[in-house]
């Protein structure tokens, strides 16, 4: 589930991720008095089409490394998701939101939730997610602590339309604990031609 290298430990050279990422952190470093009025403008753009908010604009784009057009528009989604789950701890190592998602609920009706996301397209991806985020952060005081990691989210996010669908994957290898072969995951996809995917 998520595995992957300590970010404390990898030296990397700054990015439009990590330009972003301290652009929000600022907001909330000081957790007893953080910046509502950004975060509410950046929880502003939930559920909605990219773009779509203009008071977002001021908090996603002020990156001096330039974003392509994919970047920018996972800039935007998790900026929104950032706005309404910056309480929750950061996770240091790499973690999928799939994992994250997974801490709140393991019930087989809550699986439908997933695979809604799962089967979302870049267009459908805003809302399943913040339908997501919201009940992730309605389990925050019953299920411990519950871990996101921000920055592994929005290299996703800017990933998600790969035609090789690699993000989709992994994202259901780890709800699946690895628990099912690669042809769980496939049926997934051939069976979007028997149900229809979730509409915003």
């Amino acid at each position: 589930m998520g595995v992957g290298m300590n970010r404390k430990n990898a030296g990397h050279v700054s990015s439009w991720q990590d330009e972003l990422l301290k652009k929000w952190r600022s907001y909330t470093n000081d957790k007893d008095n953080p910046d509502r009025q950004a975060l509410a403008e950046l929880r502003r753009g939930l559920g909605k089409p990219p773009g779509s908010e203009t008071m977002m604009y001021k908090h996603i784009l002020v990156t001096i490394t330039p974003m392509r057009p994919n970047q920018e528009i996972a800039a935007f989604i998790v900026g929104s998701l950032y706005g309404l789950c910056w309480e929750l701890q950061e996770a240091e190592d790499r973690l999928t939101f799939a994992s994250s998602l997974r801490k709140t609920e393991k019930s087989q009706s809550f699986e439908k939730r997933f695979v809604n996301l799962y089967r979302s397209d870049i267009k459908q991806l805003p809302f399943q997610l913040a339908q997501s985020a919201k009940y992730i952060k309605s389990k925050r005081a019953s299920k411990g602590v519950i871990e996101i990691d921000w920055r592994g989210l929005i290299d996703d996010v800017a990933n998600w339309d790969h035609p090789d669908r690699y993000v989709q994957r992994r994202w259901a290898r780890d709800w699946w604990s690895f628990q099912q072969d690669a042809t769980d995951s496939q049926n997934l996809d051939s069976d979007q031609n028997e149900d229809s995917p979730a509409s915003q």
